[in-house]
């Protein structure tokens, strides 16, 4: 978060919007992982 607070502090619109962009879906996976990670570790099916 705090990359994307420099960014904005930049003025670089659409390099904010593409940071934005790229820590979301890291975040997004990393959540992912530690969900599917969780169900392996108690064997339960993944539902997707």
């Amino acid at each position: 978060m705090a990359e994307l607070v420099e960014l904005c502090a930049a003025g670089d619109l659409e390099g904010e919007a593409r940071q934005a962009a790229l820590l979301l879906q890291e975040d997004l996976g990393a959540k992912r992982q530690r969900y599917t990670d969780a169900l392996d570790a108690h064997g339960e099916r993944r539902p997707f």
